[in-house]
Order: structure tokens, then C-alpha cells, then sequence
């Protein structure tokens, strides 16, 4: 029932059944300062998750945003981003879910640790979403599949993208471009799961 599975959704039993995430993910990800994910794409992070972003179950948020944020606190000595910039979802896809995961994620690290959000990243409307594409689609990726605003607020600025899963590093790699393109000093990413 909805208030067990409340009770039972705690950072700690999350974080204890997650498995562990393989640290810096960077290898084969060119232009990166670093890659880190908080966890495995498993049970329970995945069902978790997957229930945010498809069935509305916001009672997972809290529980996936301590264990993001507890993952960020770890990787501060490694990498001290000056701003957080969340990956964003293509409007139809916002649209549709009516969430956007890593935009709450990197809300939540800004509540936390009193970072700065920039929202620098957009997507053309017709963007098309990447979970049924193969690896080799997904790698071959449009150079212009990121619009940067706020350039002025890059400028020289250690960047850290926020997404929710990393797969191929495709939409990474696109987006760090674009943001070295713009006068960042240096993109790192953390995503709440990975799934390589």
C-alpha cells in the first residue's frame, strides 16, 4: 500500500540495496573533466526511478535526490563545480511526463549546497528522445542538438551537468561541447544512474 511504500522509500535502504556506482565513469567520454554516477541502472534505483518519470510516483523524489546529492558531496574534493546545469527533456517530452528529473535533481544540490542552477541548455522542439535508439545512433548525435543561453554566466566556469541516466555518453558528449563551445572552462557530469 502507498503509506508502507512511503516508510519504506529511505535514502538509507536505497542507498544500502543500491549497487554501487563505479566512481569516475570517464573513460571513452572525450572533452569531460569527470563523469560519476550515483548508482547502478538496477533494482531498486531503477524501479524507483522509472516510477517518478513514468507513473507520477513522487514519493521516490526525496529518497533519489539524497542519494544524488550524497554522491555529490563525495565527489566535491574531486571536482568543485562553480554552477550546475541540468540536462534538459525535449518540451514534448515534459510535455507528456510532466516531470523533469534532472532539473529536480539539480535543484536539489542547489538547495543543499548552495550552488548556483543555470538552466544554459535547450533543445530544439523536435528533439527525438534516445531510450529506442541503438549505440550507434545515439553516438552519432547532432553537433546541434543543444542551444546554449546565458553564456555570459559560463564564462570561465567549472560546469557540472546533471542527468538522470547515462547509457552511451552521447547526450553528454553533445552537451559538454556546447558548452566548451560557449566559454565554459570545464564540464563534468553527474548522473543518478548509470547504465553501461
Amino acid at each position: 500500500c502507498r503509506p508502507c511504500a512511503r516508510a519504506l522509500l529511505s535514502e538509507r535502504l536505497v542507498a544500502a540495496l543500491a549497487p554501487p556506482a563505479a566512481g569516475a565513469l570517464g573513460e571513452g567520454l572525450p572533452g569531460l573533466a569527470g563523469v560519476w554516477a550515483a548508482a547502478n541502472y538496477a533494482s531498486p534505483v531503477r524501479e524507483l526511478l522509472l516510477g517518478f518519470k513514468h507513473h507520477g510516483r513522487f514519493a521516490a523524489l526525496p529518497v533519489l535526490a539524497g542519494l544524488f546529492c550524497q554522491r555529490f558531496r563525495s565527489l566535491r574534493a574531486q571536482y568543485a563545480p562553480d554552477i550546475i546545469v541540468p540536462i534538459p527533456r525535449a518540451f514534448l517530452r515534459y510535455l507528456y511526463r510532466g516531470t523533469d528529473l534532472p532539473a529536480c535533481l539539480a535543484q536539489a544540490v542547489r538547495n543543499r549546497f548552495r550552488i548556483p542552477v543555470v538552466r544554459a541548455l535547450g533543445r530544439p522542439p523536435a528533439a527525438a528522445p534516445q531510450t529506442r535508439k541503438t549505440r550507434a545512433q545515439r553516438l552519432k548525435l547532432a553537433p546541434g542538438a543543444f542551444r546554449v543561453r546565458r553564456q555570459r554566466r559560463l564564462a570561465g566556469k567549472a560546469v557540472l551537468l546533471v542527468d538522470d541516466v547515462l547509457t552511451t555518453g552521447a547526450t553528454t558528449i553533445a552537451a559538454a561541447r556546447a558548452l566548451l563551445a560557449s566559454g565554459a572552462a570545464r564540464v563534468g557530469i553527474l548522473a543518478l544512474a548509470h547504465g553501461r
